[in-house]
């Protein structure tokens, strides 16, 4: 599994020509969380601190605190699901509605494969009060919103063999609107490593274009990659970049679920980025699996 990795601004000047000395450079200090097992972490900002929740045990998810995105306190566990499986959790602060909490969260189906489903709180710790399923057969959800404040629920839809990417409009946090739509199945050749694959999905929008990042190819290989379609509309029709795998590799295994945030400080069944407002650079994009760390775009 994953090791969380953040950057850390260091305190030794980089006297480059494109680092002057006056410019402390910056550096990685990895793993934040100094343990094995962490991954696909979900990260909000909310009363000036930090909030990540990873997949961890399995069993449900815990949160880790910080005020600075390197130093992480770790809280009690604020979900727990007897049925297991728990990974890849999302967590949307509702904040221009009723100022809840909703934790999405991906668990076994007791009748086989995988669901996912919604889960609510008052606070950013917890607990989370189970609301039920929304879609079976299914991993990796991420709630999106728009400055229209419509939703949309991204997830992958999964088999034994293959998945593919979906997005269900939603009319609250808690209830769907329609039917779901296929946004991108796994035709290309960089998603087809290990099986047919396209999961972890994360919208963010910029300049009134939409960009869909999402993972290609099986997880357990060295050809998990990351890449990234866009559209004009939430739901309409994901267009691959021309160079559509933005990493591919990493030293030993794949690097995958990744997002890059511009419009608030994200992550998800995926990992987490910002912009200069949350207090750190614009730009940053997390890989995150098997091997894990930060590259600034």
């Amino acid at each position: 599994m994953a090791v969380l990795r953040a950057p850390v601004f260091a305190s030794t000047p980089n006297r480059t020509a494109s680092h002057p000395a006056s410019r402390p450079a910056r550096t990685y200090r990895n793993p934040i969380i100094d343990r094995i097992g962490p991954a696909d972490p979900a990260v909000i900002r909310y009363s000036g601190k930090y909030y990540l929740y990873p997949t961890l045990d399995t069993r449900g998810y815990h949160v880790f605190v910080s005020d600075d995105l390197v130093h992480w306190e770790q809280k009690p566990r604020c979900y727990t699901d007897a049925r297991g499986g728990a990974w890849a959790p999302d967590v949307f602060h509702n904040e221009k509605g009723d100022g809840w909490f909703y934790l999405y969260y991906t668990v076994d189906d007791p009748r086989g494969g995988k669901l996912i489903g919604v889960a609510v709180a008052d606070g950013p710790l917890g607990p989370f009060i189970d609301k039920g399923t929304l879609v079976t057969g299914a991993i990796d959800a991420h709630l999106f919103q728009d400055d229209d404040r419509s939703m949309y629920l991204y997830y992958s839809e999964a088999a034994h063999d293959h998945s593919r990417i979906a997005v269900q409009p939603m009319a609250d946090p808690l209830t769907k609107r329609g039917k779901p739509t296929v946004l991108i199945r796994p035709t290309d050749a960089w998603e087809r490593h290990r099986g047919a694959i396209a999961e972890g999905p994360w919208m963010l929008k910029r300049k009134g274009v939409y960009y869909l990042m999402y993972s290609g190819s099986g997880a357990d290989g060295p050809d998990y990659a990351i890449g990234y379609a866009t559209a004009m509309s939430p739901t309409g029709q994901a267009r691959r970049a021309p160079s559509a795998a933005a990493r591919r590799r990493t030293a030993s295994a794949g690097c995958g679920k990744a997002a890059l945030g511009v419009a608030g400080f994200f992550g998800a069944g995926c990992a987490f980025g910002s912009r200069p407002s949350c207090g750190v650079p614009h730009g940053w994009l997390s890989f995150q699996s098997f091997i894990s760390g930060w590259t600034c775009l």
